[in-house]
């Protein structure tokens, strides 16, 4: 395969034929979903689905890839007109849903062909029912959020039946509870980006460079799937963008992923998300 001249100077970072042969699906088109889409079109992503019922807004343009010909259209619509100006042969498909109130069929239909699902919406509702969308058909979801302060936020990674849902790790906040307005510039937001495609990534390629991201630590053998991105202070008093990795657990009689109460397992990773092993953090 000749490698399209657009992408001569990752081709060497990224499995170009594999990632040309996967959908990701990012739901909601603000700050951070709409960067998060566009650093997966840039790294070669064959085909995005883009749902945002919410119009795109003045307020927004401080912090969002789109400009101001944009102002009162679908937030979704305007994305992938961009996207498509931007990167050749992309596939873009859209929607207006509103996933906190669609019916579970209609949702699923939503999201069907996705192969790695991102909650980037700021209605916890709408992230949990992604989320069980998701594990009802075993697809990974990755769930970035951004601190109400700024400067960076967190990111979880469900991978399905085999590790914690969104659920079990976001119970302590309320569901009407949403980050809106966060005060906070584009540059701050940037490290949840990283993170968010990095993980993404890696979900497409384990054997790919990002794949070290959700690596086990020993003598634990279960994934990394929660990360807080932001500025840490490191040694001899130098700060740097960065983030930590976690293991959230499963959250005992979790109405997403454990119903009636039952004890889910806790193992390693299972025969699908193969991730390299190894002993140092970030």
């Amino acid at each position: 395969m000749t490698t399209p001249e657009h992408y001569s100077r990752i081709d060497a970072v990224i499995d170009l034929p594999l990632m040309r042969s996967k959908t990701v699906a990012v739901c909601g088109a603000g700050a951070v979903g709409s960067r998060i889409a566009d650093e997966l079109a840039r790294s070669g992503i064959g085909a995005l689905i883009l749902v945002d019922p919410e119009p795109f807004e003045a307020s927004n343009l401080s912090r969002h890839v789109l400009g101001y010909r944009d102002v009162g259209r679908n937030k979704a619509e305007a994305l992938a007109d961009h996207l498509r100006r931007q990167v050749p042969d992309l596939q873009v498909a859209t929607s207006p849903a509103d996933l906190a109130d669609l019916p579970d069929d209609a949702l699923d239909s939503v999201l069907w062909w996705a192969d790695v699902i991102v909650a980037a919406t700021d209605d916890r509702v709408a992230q949990r029912r992604i989320g069980s969308s998701a594990r009802r058909r075993s697809i990974p979801a990755v769930f970035p959020g951004v601190a109400p302060e700024g400067g960076g936020g967190e990111i979880f990674v469900s991978f399905g039946w085999e590790t914690p849902c969104f659920g079990c790790w976001d119970r302590f906040r309320s569901a009407t509870e949403r980050p809106r307005a966060v005060q906070a510039l584009g540059v701050d937001i940037l490290p949840v980006v990283h993170v968010a495609v990095s993980a993404v990534l890696a979900l497409l390629d384990p054997a790919s460079r990002f794949a070290h991201i959700f690596r086990p630590q020993s003598p634990d053998p279960r994934l990394r799937t929660l990360f807080f991105a932001g500025t840490f202070r490191m040694d001899e008093g130098r700060v740097a963008d960065g983030y930590r990795r976690a293991v959230p657990e499963f959250r005992a009689a979790c109405p997403d992923c454990d119903p009636w109460g039952w004890r889910l397992p806790r193992g390693g990773p299972g025969h699908r998300h193969a991730f390299p092993p190894g002993d140092d953090e970030e």
